[in-house]
């Protein structure tokens, strides 16, 4: 009696359950994805003609670009002293110095240094960092730059570098260096 009841009842609720079904079905589910963070850095001139000097300061324009999917990043440089001939090693003539007091200058087009920082871009030297393809190479400050672009930093930016040919009997010739560009998020 007992199985016949439970029997029974499990055939009335299946049959009330029926009896409310519908011919279709829909229901949704959410979906969300994160977009992550992401810089890139690229060279736009990568020869630079600094000119003809005899002695004194001279300094070259180096155009970098930077695109990253948020507003600001830090930006720092460095810099290797020119070398005769590209004669790095065991150099045969002392190489032309950078005038580290002035430091390089970072310029990006649409971009302002975060509040306390130089307002011209000018990233200090702090002391050697190591080398660019065999170059040894002075690093600079970090400098965070805010873009005024709505939501990204996509831009050009310009390094000012500055050598003082301060020997007056130093070898005529083409002497070499390198700089570069670090640009990371906050």
């Amino acid at each position: 009696m007992r199985r016949i009841t439970i029997l029974t009842l499990v055939l009335l609720v299946a049959l009330a359950l029926g009896a409310y079904a519908d011919t279709s079905g829909k229901v949704s589910a959410s979906v969300f994805a994160v977009v992550n963070p992401n810089i890139s850095c690229g060279v736009i001139t990568s020869l630079v003609d600094a000119g003809t000097h005899q002695t004194g300061e001279f300094s070259a324009d180096i155009v970098f670009r930077i695109d990253a999917n948020e507003e600001a990043v830090n930006i720092y440089a460095e810099a290797s002293p020119l070398y005769k001939g590209e004669q790095v090693v065991s150099p045969l003539v002392t190489p032309i110095p950078l005038a580290l007091s002035k430091g390089i200058v970072i310029n990006p087009d649409d971009a302002a240094p975060f509040p306390g920082y130089d307002e011209g871009g000018k990233a200090n030297y702090i002391g050697s960092f190591g080398d660019i393809a065999g170059y040894p190479t002075v690093l600079t400050e970090t400098i965070p730059f805010e873009s005024s672009q709505a939501g990204h930093f996509s831009q050009n930016v310009v390094l000012s570098v500055t050598w003082n040919q301060d020997d007056p009997e130093r070898p005529q010739g083409i002497y070499w260096g390198k700089v570069g560009l670090t640009a990371f998020l906050l």
